[in-house]
């Protein structure tokens, strides 16, 4: 049993959130230019997957970090600093490349969260895997209210 948890738990780690977010959401915006979905998906698993990735390798073998895992909040603190300055790349790049008002809002809305979890970091272990399911619960919430969608699909999709 712990062994699944820990596998559900890497599969829905947050740095692959924003991966998920929008092969779901985005996916048939972005699969009408396969090219550009390219670039797109390649972006995002480099920028928000394996720089962040690597960068908590490269902490944890230098043993600023006990393990990759950042059990203390004292060894979170580089590494969502590096996430929030590779999301802050992310939206920022997305948003000159005009990839679609709603791509370039829901990236903005990972930055805005990223940079709270860092501030809430100083004081605070707050659960990461939470708070990015919350963003995207948040996203799709606003995104069907914005949308005049039945509300009870989407509030069931967003929470299973």
């Amino acid at each position: 049993m712990q062994k699944t948890a820990h596998y559900i738990s890497v599969l829905l780690h947050p740095l692959f959130i924003p991966l998920y977010t929008t092969f779901f959401i985005f996916n048939k915006y972005l699969s009408q230019n396969p090219k550009f979905a390219g670039i797109i998906y390649s972006l995002l698993i480099i920028d928000s997957i394996l720089l962040p990735y690597f960068f908590t390798r490269i902490m944890a073998r230098k043993k600023h970090a006990e393990s990759i895992e950042l059990n203390s909040r004292k060894e979170r603190y580089w590494p969502l600093a590096f996430v929030l300055y590779s999301y802050a790349v992310l939206a920022f790049l997305f948003y000159y490349l005009k990839i679609g008002f709603y791509m370039e809002l829901f990236f903005f809305s990972v930055l805005g969260v990223s940079l709270i979890a860092f501030l809430l970091n100083f004081f605070y272990k707050i659960s990461l895997h939470m708070l990015a399911m919350g963003t995207v619960t948040g996203f799709i919430l606003a995104f069907f209210i914005y949308f005049k969608v039945y509300l009870t699909v989407g509030l069931l999709a967003s929470i299973s």
